[in-house]
């Protein structure tokens, strides 16, 4: 009798600081199939809305995902990917260097940081290509999944989560998110160069939004019909006859071409960022598929495409469910839940072990099984102090995540604070020294500067020689530990 092949379901999460989009994947004989999608906005602090957490519960529930473990990408803000060249180190030097050389392109935010060493071409060097992600982001989003009942599998990048099409050759790679893109560049298998950009999906389909100049009068799509036109027409052909209601193809493109213009320019600009080589094939990953997109930048460029649309969306889910490719996986899993994962499987085997020896002296003596007992009440003792520390855990954590939010804003309101200077010490100080037959007639502090300044206007009386006072005065000032450096004008 033949058995049944049974069907799998798979979570994708792709994130770029201000949406992340949930995909949720059948896997069913080697092939993966959309099932559901989900955007959840993200809030300036990283953190899902309360809003967001209802309805990202209720897809968990609604597809069935509580039992399953989650993928996260990363991309757009907060994330960076460099493939560095560095002089030979041991692992600990080489990774405070790394996250010195990226805190630099964070904009000061805590990063979490993970490399992957290279094949070596040269001797003289290591060829290392180091990942961080904005580590409040993570942490949040982690939370928030399991707060709704997913497990975290593993957390990456998504230019370095996705493996090149092809094996042989140099090939540009275009993966469409919904409002962040990420272009890779491929030699032979190996990245060689990636960067995000703030084009999506979200753009085609707010351009679908705008008035239409259809045969029987503007017309103006909503969100939704907007995103049906998106997944069924794309990016429209050559086609003579309506394609969307009474909508023709020619009255479509003057709304979706300064999208793929500056989806074709920032392709150029990759490709032109690493050594300007043009590349043999082109290759436009994306879920939902936006169809006739791949075909229209292909040959803007003149460049072969390697996937077709029907290739397009199951290509793009195969991707994002690859484990690894060329070599060791990065992973920006938080520490705690790394240490967390890392425990488990010594505590189960801790457990079946107490089990066997539990089982194994069910027939002893009175003695034995009164030390069984024992046992046991240790055993359920320590269970419950085990779920004391996770909740204590869960509740650290979510108070670092408020704390790390809490600090943020503060950070940004000092910078947004005006400089303090002491005006009332200033001016106790510059008037203490006031010479005789001086007269101070105008005193105006200026805060702006870095370090600030005081400019005085005086009148001298008397026999004394004016400019001979200000100088004596002006020395006196300098020579105070109030005033850096005083002069005369």
């Amino acid at each position: 009798m033949r058995r049944e092949h049974k069907r799998q379901c798979r979570l994708y999460v792709i994130a770029d600081g201000a949406t992340a989009t949930l995909h949720a994947v059948d896997h069913d004989a080697g092939v993966d199939t959309l099932r559901d999608t989900l955007h959840l906005p993200l809030r300036a602090d990283t953190r899902p809305s309360m809003d967001a957490t209802a309805s990202l519960r209720h897809f968990v529930q609604t597809n069935r995902l509580a039992r399953y473990a989650a993928r996260v990408f990363l991309l757009g803000a907060g994330t960076v990917v460099h493939r560095l060249r560095m002089p030979p180190m041991k692992a600990r030097q080489r990774a405070r260097a790394i996250r010195t050389r990226l805190t630099t392109y964070a904009a000061g935010r805590e990063l979490l940081i993970a490399e992957r060493l290279l094949p070596a071409t040269d001797e003289a060097a290591t060829q290392v290509l180091a990942s961080g992600a904005d580590a409040a982001l993570v942490r949040a989003l982690c939370s928030a999944l399991r707060k709704a009942g997913v497990c975290v599998r593993d957390v990456t990048t998504l230019s370095t989560g996705v493996g090149a099409p092809i094996e042989n050759g140099r090939v540009v790679q275009v993966l469409l998110g919904e409002r962040t893109s990420a272009i890779q560049i491929f030699e032979d298998g190996h990245l060689m160069h990636c960067r995000d950009i703030l084009v999506g999906r979200a753009d085609l389909v707010a351009a679908y939004q705008r008035p239409i100049l259809a045969d029987d009068g503007p017309v103006t799509l909503s969100a939704d019909e907007a995103d049906e036109l998106c997944r069924t027409v794309g990016v429209p052909g050559s086609e003579q006859g309506p394609v969307y209601k009474s909508i023709r193809s020619a009255q479509l493109w003057p709304l979706v071409t300064p999208v793929i213009q500056k989806l074709r320019s920032e392709v150029a600009q990759t490709i032109q960022l690493n050594e300007g080589q043009p590349p043999d094939a082109l290759s436009v990953l994306g879920t939902p598929h936006v169809p006739g997109l791949a075909d229209v930048v292909a040959t803007e460029l003149g460049i072969d495409l390697v996937t077709t649309d029907v290739q397009i969306e199951s290509s793009y889910l195969a991707s994002l469910g690859c484990a690894e490719y060329s070599g060791p996986f990065i992973d920006l899993t938080p520490p705690e839940d790394r240490l967390v994962r890392r425990l488990s499987i010594p505590a189960l085997v801790a457990g079946l072990c107490a089990i066997f020896i539990i089982l194994s002296n069910a027939h002893t003596p009175r003695k034995v099984h009164a030390q069984v007992a024992g046992m046991q009440s240790a055993a359920e003792s320590l269970h419950m102090q085990q779920e004391a520390m996770q909740a204590t855990l869960n509740d650290a954590r979510d108070c670092e995540t408020e704390l790390l939010a809490r600090l943020t804003a503060n950070i940004h309101l000092m910078r947004a604070l005006p400089p303090c200077v002491s005006a009332l010490e200033l001016s106790r100080a510059l008037f203490a020294s006031v010479p005789p037959n001086v007269t101070v007639t105008q005193v105006s502090i200026n805060a702006q500067n870095t370090p600030p300044f005081i400019d005085v206007m005086a009148t001298c009386d008397g026999a004394h020689v004016a400019g001979v006072v200000a100088a004596n005065w002006a020395r006196a000032l300098s020579e105070s530990s109030s005033f850096a450096e005083a002069e005369v004008s």
